[in-house]
């Protein structure tokens, strides 16, 4: 079966591999078709007429909707000036919310080393693959559940950039827009219901139903409400390949997408 795998990060942000090493990996686990999504920039790979593996441009966007940071992926992205204010926007934002964090982890006399915050795409990742590594925990969750879930309440999300206006410049841009792993959200299923009617609203043009966190009875209903609007059924690893994760390379397998929908998406996407 054809494989397909439209979410995965490189280390132009948060994930472990070149987008090389990555594509790699791809020939070898048969993906056909992949997206490098990285967070709030867009990753182009260098020519890739030379690999097998067909790639459409892709980013993961992170938004405001209703007072809480959702997840908007991009696809069939071009460089324009409404994508680029996009991406300036978002990252300065999403680099004075690190700040933030690193404020109140100091005061909590977790020491971190900020020079290397500086180098890498700064995000919460990071900050977890430091505290895992000095040893102030054991692995991501207790990363979150020991200091970053408790810091992130006290952080106001009201200065992100709106969801609409992702969407609008997604669509400038000639892209489309995707909700991301929705039952990260909330795994109410009504509550589902009720944000992608409003995003429907807005001009979203689609949602990730497959993905590897979702059971298969919450993909049969996100199918369900996704096929009902006659929107894009999109699906994605969310692949990282980070050490607190336990995520190596060989783990990229990619998704084998029923025909049906997989069909649709290469038909929009890549032909």
């Amino acid at each position: 079966m054809c494989k397909i795998d439209l979410h995965i990060h490189t280390c132009h942000s948060d994930g472990a591999h070149t987008p090389s090493a990555l594509i790699g990996q791809l020939e070898k686990s048969g993906v056909e078709y992949a997206s490098f999504t990285d967070h709030n920039q867009l990753t182009l790979p260098a020519d890739s007429s030379f690999h097998k593996v067909k790639l459409v441009n892709g980013a993961e966007f992170s938004v405001s909707y209703e007072g809480k940071i959702i997840h908007i992926l991009g696809y069939k992205l071009s460089p324009c000036a409404e994508l680029d204010s996009l991406i300036k926007d978002i990252n300065k934002i999403q680099s004075q919310k690190i700040l933030k964090v690193l404020f109140y982890l100091s005061r909590e006399n977790v020491k971190l080393d900020y020079s290397c915050l500086k180098v890498r795409h700064a995000n919460l990742n990071e900050i977890t693959r430091q505290l895992i590594q000095k040893g102030y925990v054991a692995n991501k969750k207790e990363a979150f559940s020991y200091y970053l879930d408790r810091i992130l309440l006290k952080i106001n999300v009201e200065a992100a950039v709106p969801v609409e206006n992702a969407i609008a410049c997604i669509h400038a841009s000639g892209g489309f827009a995707v909700l991301a792993h929705p039952m990260r959200i909330t795994r109410n299923m009504n509550r589902i219901n009720s944000i992608f009617s409003n995003l429907i609203e807005l001009g979203i043009n689609g949602m990730e139903c497959f993905y590897p966190k979702h059971t298969q009875k919450e993909t049969s209903h996100l199918i369900e409400m996704t096929n009902n609007k006659k929107l894009i059924i999109s699906g994605g690893s969310d692949y990282h390949g980070v050490i607190e994760d336990s995520h190596s390379i060989d783990s990229l397998k990619g998704l084998e997408i029923p025909y049906e929908y997989r069909y649709k998406l290469i038909e929009r996407f890549f032909v």
